[in-house]
């Protein structure tokens, strides 16, 4: 399966650290995308929400991401414990991202206050990400952002819907393997994407067409 394009909050980081306070620098364009990233991947909703602007539906994207990442979390904390070096296995590469490595292969456009950051390597369904400079410090813009996604056919209500659906499904899939209801990390990766599958399937026509096993849409790197 592919992956749905939720532009820059799809970030579906490994979060299989215990979330921390992060060191938030919005001096460029490129500093401000790394301490999103790094916010997203420690599961820190506080410092997500002072990287950004937007609407309180598009804040709730960001709510929905920091939940999402909570579930990946959980679920690889609990391969981890039954599978041990296996545990990818179970969780599939793609919910293995490094933070670190976010801003590689990336173009920056600087003009005035604004500044579009673009993936070189991406798909041709991903939004690149735009961002405003404000009393001298860079956020993210969530309404430009989204309204490239939106151009691709995704809006930010589609988007918040379909994550906590893929939070529920992940959520429940870290629980059967805590019981050791699968011997095999395969086992346990099959469940999971049966379930996301059902989730997308069970989803209205005009949600996203693709569900997260493979390496999601990423901030551009």
């Amino acid at each position: 399966m592919k992956l749905v394009n939720v532009s820059l909050v799809s970030i579906m980081l490994w979060v299989g650290s215990t979330a921390w306070a992060i060191d938030i620098d919005q001096s460029t364009p490129k500093a401000t995308a790394l301490s999103f990233a790094k916010a997203l991947e420690a599961g820190d909703g506080k410092a997500a929400r002072q990287l950004v602007i937007g609407t309180d539906q598009e804040l709730g994207v960001i709510d929905a991401t920091i939940d999402f990442t909570a579930a990946v979390k959980k679920l690889r904390e609990a391969a981890v414990k039954k599978y041990a070096e296996k545990a990818d296995e179970a969780t599939g590469s793609g919910l293995t991202v490094d933070s670190s490595k976010a801003l590689e292969d990336t173009e920056i456009k600087e003009e005035a206050d604004t500044a579009t950051l673009t993936n070189t390597k991406a798909q041709a369904s991903q939004a690149p990400m735009r961002m405003k400079k404000i009393d001298g410090k860079w956020k993210v813009n969530l309404s430009e952002t989204f309204s490239g996604a939106a151009a691709l056919g995704q809006n930010s209500a589609q988007m918040q819907s379909m994550l906590k659906d893929w939070t529920e499904a992940v959520s429940e899939v870290a629980d059967e393997v805590e019981k050791g209801q699968y011997t095999l990390p395969v086992d346990a990766k099959q469940a999971l994407d049966a379930r996301l599958m059902a989730k997308l399937k069970a989803a209205p026509a005009t949600a996203p067409a693709t569900a997260p096993s493979e390496a999601p849409a990423q901030l551009p790197k």
